[in-house]
């Protein structure tokens, strides 16, 4: 076992890379030269465990051995460093392609769904796309990295465009949650008129805004808890469906009645809004247990109580134009608007108090309250202090000087007239 030789052929040459003229020709050589290294060194490690087996050892083979695993482990990695230098990989080349295309198809869909420039990038890859078979692997590459390069530029400026529409979104909320907080705290208004806000954006076809101003204006008044919601619900459908001046009406009923603390209504009290005082007692009938006559005659003399009466008129209302407004919310317009909205509703939680304090510090220079502000292309003069003995001195300089000049000027006088 000692007298035997292993001897193996090394071949430390990796230049044929340089010299494919293609690049997959290329890197499909250098993987197969790495893996020949491999198995070599996998054949040598295992020459060198025999030896080692032997009763004898012979140094000089061991030595031999040692040096040719050294050589073809440089020639591994050398091979190795021009195969990844090339752009190659050591997964299935296959399969990689095929998720490389994969991904490129996910990242162009979800660039046209977004719309506007970006789309139109994105349909400017697809086109380049078709040209990448004849480019070659390497001019696929340099024109598939230009394509993707216009493509984060387009959503580069979306993403300016999404970063300033997400501050106006979160700024609105911002506005809108003070003035709720200023109601509640002011007249006692039910807590919950955001969240009733929200809970008629999806039953009316009228914007968040608007919304928002009819929770403001009934929340100053007295109502609250059903009564408030029986009535903001009334006013927000009737407006959606009727129109400003209809909604106006119902609510002036509602603020009437808070502040007289009795409901009633005559004939003439709902003309304009499309109902009858007639609905408003069958709906009042309904929810009493009682006869229409008794229901219109308790409408008309004040006997029925504030919440009772809101919510008869919010049922008269739903009875009437509920199916209406339900139609309208179907509307392309209004489904927009939604969107919008819904959109926008995903940056409430943006915390933009940093960037207004930032933002305020910024147009304090120019405030007309201030001196950058008054003078914004020169800087603060520093008056230096002077003393009381050196303010008296120039003073009396100065007067001497005038006094000067005054006899000088009546000499010339004389002399002229002379």
């Amino acid at each position: 076992m000692a007298d035997q030789e292993a001897r193996f052929a090394v071949d430390l040459s990796v230049t044929g890379a340089d010299e494919a003229k293609d690049l997959g020709q290329a890197l499909a050589n250098l993987r197969d030269r790495i893996k020949a290294d491999q198995a070599a060194i996998n054949e040598l490690q295992a020459a060198m465990r025999r030896l080692q087996g032997g009763s004898a050892v012979n140094v000089a083979v061991m030595r031999q051995l040692r040096d040719q695993l050294a050589a073809k482990r440089a020639s591994l990695a050398a091979a190795q460093e021009a195969y990844v230098r090339l752009g190659g990989t050591f997964g299935d080349l296959r399969n990689a392609a095929r998720a490389s295309s994969a991904g490129l198809d996910d990242l162009l869909g979800v660039a046209q769904g977004a719309g506007g420039p970006v789309a139109g990038l994105a349909g400017r890859v697809a086109q380049l796309r078709g040209l990448l078979g004849r480019a070659g692997a390497a001019g696929a590459a340099v024109v598939l990295a230009a394509a993707l390069v216009a493509l984060v530029a387009g959503a580069v400026l979306a993403t300016g465009a999404l970063a300033a529409f997400a501050l106006q979104a979160a700024g609105a909320t911002r506005e809108a949650q003070l003035l709720f907080d200023a109601v509640n705290a002011g007249a006692g208004a039910d807590q919950r008129l955001a969240v009733q806000v929200e809970l008629l954006a999806a039953r009316v076809a009228l914007a968040r805004s608007q919304l928002n101003d009819m929770a403001l204006a009934l929340g100053r008044t007295r109502l609250q808890g059903r009564s408030l919601e029986a009535a903001f619900s009334a006013v927000a459908t009737t407006t959606a469906v009727m129109g400003q001046a209809a909604g106006s009406v119902l609510q002036g009923i509602a603020t009437e009645a808070a502040r007289t603390r009795v409901f009633v209504l005559n004939a003439f009290s709902l003309d304009g809004t499309g109902l009858q005082l007639a609905d408003v007692g069958r709906a009042l009938a309904r929810r009493m247990g009682v006869s229409f006559q008794t229901a219109m005659a308790a409408i008309q003399s004040g006997r029925v109580r504030v919440e009772e009466g809101l919510k008869a008129l919010d049922d008269a209302v739903q009875a009437k134009f509920g199916k209406i407004a339900r139609a309208q919310l179907l509307g392309f317009t209004a489904q927009i608007q939604r969107a919008r909205e819904n959109i926008g509703a995903l940056f409430n939680d943006v915390k933009i108090e940093p960037f207004l304090r930032g933002l305020q510090g910024v147009l304090r220079l120019f405030d007309q309250n201030t001196v950058t502000g008054r003078n914004p292309g020169e800087s603060p003069q520093i008056i230096p202090k002077i003393s009381r003995k050196t303010a008296c001195s120039r003073t009396m300089r100065s007067k001497a000087i005038m006094r000067g000049r005054s006899q000088s000027s009546r000499k010339v006088g004389r002399q002229s007239y002379q």
